[in-house]
């Protein structure tokens, strides 16, 4: 497309707009599913429809917390699902494997059909829910590695890298979040079912032990969103801190590398679907990627019918 761009160049170039791409879609489709389009809304994370961003903040630290990376955000391990239904083209599941006989072996991908088979098992399986319930896959067999007797319990692990992390308990990030802080653990009953907190009180001496990580686990969902309230505050905090602390993020106007309003037009047509229908051989997909299809409100669709971004606005003139 252009002659004249060296190998540096074109690196450059496609690093910058796989990038541009990636954040699009995680603040478009993504971000919305997981916090709520109305608190994603209200707290100016989805993209622009037209025009470009100039709310960059020099002020905001953009580098992740640690509240979120050794808590809130491994919350996504309670999502993962143990049988991995493999899909064909007619939408029949042809077979299923289980996570604990794959860790570390990426051959799985490479046998004849089977990426193609998973992609679709990856569209159209169901998560489960973020609660206190894991596969065992990942609480009993977590990395466990073939003929070796060697294995962890993920969930162990979330809650020691909080602790190792010094995280502090659950109590201080409902304070943090608006909520009252708890003085007893009845005080909890506005965030989470009396059931889960009598085994709380079952597990902890005081409700100021109680563990973040394991507290936002079993708090109530917000509207919207899958998360609790704690987890979509921290959550939420992070991704704000990313796009607004972030001066090369796809949107900005008027700073170093932004793109011209063609290139960034063209960047809003990304879609998770899109990824799909490129990176595989699917032929059809939901337009929103991140749901599970629905024959009503999100039927598959021909990838032809996909919106695909048009790369000839890089072209030099």
């Amino acid at each position: 497309m252009n002659p004249s761009w060296d190998d540096e160049c074109i690196y450059q170039n496609a690093r910058k707009i796989v990038i541009a791409m990636y954040q699009h879609v995680t603040y478009n489709e993504y971000v919305p599913e997981l916090l709520g389009k109305e608190f994603a809304k209200a707290n100016k994370l989805l993209p622009l429809t037209e025009g470009f961003d100039y709310n960059y903040n020099k002020s905001i630290n953009p580098t992740t917390i640690t509240s979120f990376t050794a808590a809130a955000f491994r919350s996504q391990h309670s999502y993962i699902q143990g049988r991995r239904n493999l899909v064909d083209e007619s939408g029949n599941v042809t077979s299923k494997i289980l996570l604990r006989n794959y860790y570390f072996i990426p051959e799985i991908v490479q046998r004849k059909d089977n990426y193609d088979h998973l992609s679709r098992g990856l569209l159209t399986q169901n998560a489960q829910d973020q609660d206190q319930y894991f596969t065992e896959e990942v609480s009993e067999f977590a990395f466990r590695i073939p003929n070796e007797k060697n294995r962890l319990d993920l969930v162990s692990v979330d809650m020691e890298r909080g602790r190792d992390c010094g995280v502090p308990p659950y109590n201080k990030f409902r304070k943090l979040c608006g909520l009252s802080e708890a003085k007893t653990f009845e005080d909890l009953t506005d965030q989470i079912s009396k059931n889960k907190i009598d085994t709380l009180v079952k597990l902890y001496e005081d409700v100021d032990d109680v563990d973040y990580y394991v507290a936002g686990l079993l708090e109530n969902r917000k509207p919207g969103s899958v998360l609790g309230h704690t987890f979509q505050c921290i959550v939420g905090e992070m991704f704000y801190r990313w796009k607004f602390g972030d001066r090369f993020y796809y949107e900005f106007g008027n700073q170093t590398g932004s793109f011209n309003l063609d290139q960034l037009n063209e960047i809003r047509k990304t879609t998770m679907a899109y990824i799909m229908c490129i990176t595989t051989n699917i032929s059809n997909v939901q337009r929103k990627a991140f749901v599970v299809p629905n024959k009503n409100q999100n039927p598959l669709v021909s990838c032809d019918l996909i919106p695909k971004p048009d790369l000839s606005v890089w072209k030099e003139k």
